[in-house]
């Protein structure tokens, strides 16, 4: 940016710097857009009405500001000497109301997605349509992080000021306080005294609240992903409640608050409950503050203890106090006192959020705009956030209420449920005026409570699991600050749940994991484990692969070890690690030489003497629980003999149709060209790693190289910038595995348990030799103990695949489970 533009350099305010990952972090989702539409009179001219506009964004800073993230540690906020705002006009004089109607919400809801590129300023788009009769439609659309409601109000009457300035030809009088006085008194406040305050305020709320009976998730997302339901109440009772809070000395903001807070309780069945609420986060100690155009309102946690016993008025006088003494307090953002509270930064504070519509005194917006538009036609569209429910509530001759809620948690007919136990709640306030918490909670049945759906990830999302070490690093360490598992190499930081305080989290992760200065705008660009591992990966693209992956790390029963089959790679072995449960460790066991650096190994029992290395590194003492798929089951076999004769116990092995290392059963070494190993691979690669489900090969066309790169690129089991090297390093793994020759010098007694496929064909599709037989294919003569067999759908590769690895999963289960039982007879351990 060319630096003579620029008229100052700001830092951003706590709200402001949430709001902006928020905001980068869903791009053209409508988040923290919001639009002002105003039906203008014949008498206004048009002309003058759009330079009045122009004219302020000159004489406001806060307009004419954008924002830079790009390279920096910290985000700032950059003014501008000037900006323009774009201006949008169409004729629409001749279109009947209802058509005109119709093409205003459709540019409402494009104009919304578009969003706003938010290093380019103004932040600030104009339209305007002319209508039948003189009038015209006008839309001013704003990015949240340079306005806010208060300012909405501010703004309108400036224009209105300006205007008549323009068209009188009178001197235009600029204002004399602006955001950045507000930033300067944000650096001179105390922050240790407000972690305090908060900290005690929060202390024993440990996990966001209930929100009602729990319900099935979502098996598809809805076409609009939210939904708004509305309900007014009467002007009786609106008046009735109106004197009932000034009697009490009460706001009607406390009293919605407090009725909220009892729906929550009874929804969840809690006493103590946490929601946010925004407030107008005007400090009430800086000169001017309720002239300043900029973004103050935060949203704050309420928290409130329920009492059945308790009386309504007398609880809501203690929420009141509580309230006041906040004051000095409300100045942090959301994310702050989140890291403040005792709540797991993977989940939220809160779930819902409660707007009370504050316009500023007449001081502050002493102009009537009733001269200039249609009040009765004139309406504002607010941000999108992203809170299951969201209460908006403002009040005139009657209190209007609006819940905007998230379909993908509540379907239409329990959000609308909700508000009317909200009208029921204020309609029994009205009638009783001294009624206590337990009666109002009584009047809410158990069979009308809402049903909420959890919170789910993305639906249908496609899985990959990390391919090399970078990508396993980084993905550990988003696990481990989302509380997900697993995160795949394409999984999205923040569509997994990442928030803003916890991308600044991640950020320092990165910084102390890899010892560079990661600016959080290379997580904003690349907010997959991809693409942060691609931001990484200059330093660490050397790093030679691990042998012993922990597809799934965590889990309090006996971890499962398994070997990959003749390519190597374990990454296939993430399905049967997903369902074979959350609560068992699943380590693969991956092939020397897949990086393209280090040889492969080339004997079963050179593979078998350093995998055991690397168990016993996970595991030191058995019994052990070992698995191999095809050719990885001559190297289970071949460990789990190594662990007998060393005097160590094998709980289980399971040979996942593997034909016994024997003469006659056993394949020969197979010398093939490299052209057919690449064929063989790339035939092996769709099966294993395609579409993730059991599907019928594709014929391959196109040279043997070209075809396995393709197949590899798109099985996504190698990385974006996966070099030549590695590709050979695969082929390499998988020759020499096709080419060992393996017999043992002796059998073992372990468990055995041979999964076999029901359609029996191995990798070239052919029947596998000796398989008609010996239900055990050969195990039997290797084995003392007795062999178990059980057979699972799918052939050689696609019973490792979608959708017949959960049974293959649950078949192993019951093998694990039922050593368990005949252990517990003798011993009691588990295994």
């Amino acid at each position: 940016m060319d630096q003579d533009r620029i008229e100052g350099i700001h830092f951003l305010s706590p709200t402001q710097k949430g709001m902006l990952l928020e905001a980068l972090s869903s791009p053209k989702s409508g988040i923290c857009v919001e639009q002002c539409v105003l039906h203008l009179r014949p008498t206004v001219d048009r002309e003058v009405f759009l330079r009045a506009w122009q004219q302020l964004v000159a004489e406001q800073p806060i307009l004419r500001t954008c924002f830079a993230w790009m390279d920096l540690e910290e985000p700032r906020q950059v003014v501008l000497r000037s900006a323009k705002a774009p201006v949008h006009e169409e004729d629409w004089s001749d279109l009947p109301e209802d058509a005109v109607e119709e093409r205003l919400q459709r540019y409402l809801a494009e104009d919304r997605l578009r969003g706003f590129p938010l290093n380019k300023a103004p932040l600030v788009r104009l339209a305007l349509f002319r209508a039948r009769g003189g009038g015209a439609w006008f839309v001013w659309t704003h990015h949240h992080l340079v306005t806010d409601g208060w300012s909405v109000s501010i703004i309108l009457s400036e224009v209105q000021r300006l205007y008549l300035a323009l068209q009188q030809g009178r001197a235009l009088l600029p204002p004399r306080r602006f955001y950045w006085h507000y930033l300067a008194w944000l650096e001179k406040q105390q922050m240790a005294e407000t972690e305090a305050f908060w900290r005690r305020r929060l202390a024993g709320f440990v996990r966001p609240n209930r929100l009602g009976v729990p319900a099935e998730a979502l098996r598809a997302l809805p076409a609009e992903p939210y939904g708004e339901q509305g309900a007014l109440l009467s002007a009786e009772t609106t008046a009735a409640l109106t004197r009932l809070v000034r009697g009490h000395r009460v706001t009607m903001n406390i009293l919605i608050q407090g009725m909220w807070a009892l729906l929550l309780g009874r929804y969840g069945g809690e006493i103590d409950v946490v929601f946010g609420a925004t407030c107008s986060g005007r400090p009430p100690d800086l000169p001017g503050v309720e002239q300043i155009i900029g973004l103050f309102i935060t949203t704050l946690p309420v928290r409130r203890l329920i009492q059945p016993e308790a009386q309504l008025w007398d609880w809501l006088s203690e929420a009141h106090g509580e309230q006041l003494r906040q004051r000095g307090h409300e100045y942090c953002s959301a994310g702050q006192i989140h890291a403040w509270s005792e709540v797991r930064s993977a989940q939220r504070l809160y779930d819902t959020l409660v707007v009370f519509d504050n316009v500023p005194s007449r001081s502050a917006a002493p102009l009537d705009l009733a001269a200039f538009v249609d009040p009765g036609q004139s309406r504002t569209v607010g941000s999108r956030t992203k809170h299951a429910l969201t209460l908006l509530v403002s009040q005139g001759e009657s209190v209007r209420l609006s819940l905007l809620h998230d379909r993908r948690r509540f379907a239409d007919q329990d959000a609308s449920r909700i508000l009317d136990h909200l009208c029921l709640l204020a309609s029994m306030i009205a009638a009783s005026p001294e009624p206590s918490l337990g009666s109002l909670l009584a009047a809410i049945r158990d069979d009308e409570l809402p049903r909420v759906a959890p919170v789910s990830r993305s639906i249908d999302r496609i899985f990959v699991p990390p391919r090399d070490p970078l990508e396993r690093r980084v993905a550990r360490m988003c696990e481990q600050l989302l509380d997900v598992q697993p995160v795949g190499a394409l999984d999205d930081f923040f569509e997994s749940g990442g928030h803003s305080l916890l991308a600044l989290r991640l950020v320092a992760s990165l910084r102390e994991e890899f010892g560079k200065e990661v600016p959080f705008s290379i997580l904003l660009q690349n907010s997959t484990v991809e693409g942060l591992a691609a931001a990484l990966r200059v330093d660490a693209a050397q790093e030679p692969w691990p042998t012993l992956v922990a597809l799934r790390a965590q889990g309090s029963k006996r971890p499962f070890f398994c070997v990959p089959g003749a390519g190597g790679s374990v990454l296939y072995l993430h399905r049967l690690a997903a369902h074979l449960g959350a609560d068992r460790p699943f380590y693969g066991l991956q092939a020397r030489g897949l990086d393209g650096l280090s040889e492969p190994q080339r004997s079963v029992e050179e593979m078998a003497v350093h995998y055991l290395d690397e168990i016993r590194a996970a595991q030191p003492r058995g019994p052990y629980l070992l698995g191999g798929h095809s050719f990885g089951g001559f190297v289970a076999f071949e460990i789990a003999r190594r662990l007998v004769l060393g005097g160590e116990r094998v709980a289980l092995l399971a040979l996942f149709d593997t034909v016994a290392p024997l003469d006659g059963l056993a394949p020969e070494p197979k010398l093939e060209s490299e052209e057919e190993t690449m064929r063989g691979v790339a035939d092996m690669v769709e099966q294993l790693f395609g579409r993730g489900e059991a599907s019928p090969r594709q014929p391959l066309h196109g040279a043997p190289m070209e075809v396995l790169r393709r197949r590899i690129a798109d099985a996504r089991i190698a990385t974006q910038s996966a070099s030549a090297d590695q590709i050979r390093g695969f082929l390499s793994v998988f020759t020499a595995n096709r080419r060992t020759r393996y017999r043992p010098t002796s059998g073992c007694s372990v468990p055995t348990v041979v999964f076999r496929a029901t359609e029996c064909l191995q990798e070239g599709g052919s029947a596998l030799p000796g398989s008609s037989g010996d239900p055990t294919n050969g195990w039997s003569r290797l084995c003392s103990s007795p062999v178990e067999v059980r057979w699972v759908p799918g052939d050689h590769l696609s019973m490792m695949t979608e959708p017949h690895v959960g049974v293959l999963a649950a078949a192993l289960n019951r093998s694990i489970e039922s050593i368990a039982e005949r252990r517990e007879s003798t011993s009691g351990a588990e295994p």
